[in-house]
């Protein structure tokens, strides 16, 4: 099943071919791209068009062929590397021009530096190291002295009842 139906006939695969190669669609298959679907599946479940079809309008399409160039692989990576570099931060060169005598020319060319960003830091470690800087830890473990205090809690709770309390052990000092 095609993800936009279109009429039957030459008709529709004129309109089919037409919506594809625009902006909107391209911008569609490059998505689906980057999800890393794969050509095939694009062509013939979500475009509803064969494999001979498909890679006609590859071979004609430049647009179309810069819109599946970017695979999941290359997308993640691109990502992966920018916020690697926001995270450590880095040097570029900002460029001024101006009209000078009816020509554009480069008057100033300078280094600047972008310093490190720690929300891309702390993303980077959250993702990459989890079990060290993950933003919620686990609760810590219940402990003898955390037992010790339910027991005399319940001993009390007894004695407000107007039972006759269990024996609590105390295992350690708690009144330190």
């Amino acid at each position: 099943m095609a993800y936009i139906d279109f009429p039957e006939g030459l008709k529709g695969q004129r309109e089919r071919k037409a919506f594809w190669l625009s902006e909107p669609g391209l911008k569609l298959i490059a998505g689906w791209r980057r999800n890393g679907t794969p050509l095939t599946k694009i062509a013939e479940e979500y475009i509803g068009i064969s494999k001979t079809a498909w890679w006609g309008w590859y071979r004609e399409s430049e647009d179309l062929r810069k819109a599946v160039a970017t695979s999941k692989d290359v997308a993640n990576l691109s990502v992966e590397e920018a916020l690697y570099k926001r995270a450590v931060g880095y040097d570029y060169w900002e460029e001024i021009w101006e009209l000078v005598e009816g020509e554009v020319i480069l008057t100033k060319k300078y280094k600047k530096h972008l310093p490190p960003d720690v929300k891309a830091i702390l993303h980077w470690l959250w993702s990459r190291l989890p079990n060290q800087w993950r933003s919620v830890q686990e609760p810590l473990e219940k402990t003898q002295y955390t037992e010790t205090i339910k027991n005399i809690l319940v001993a009390m709770k007894e004695v407000a009842e107007n039972k006759e309390p269990q024996q609590v052990e105390v295992t350690e000092d708690v009144t330190e």
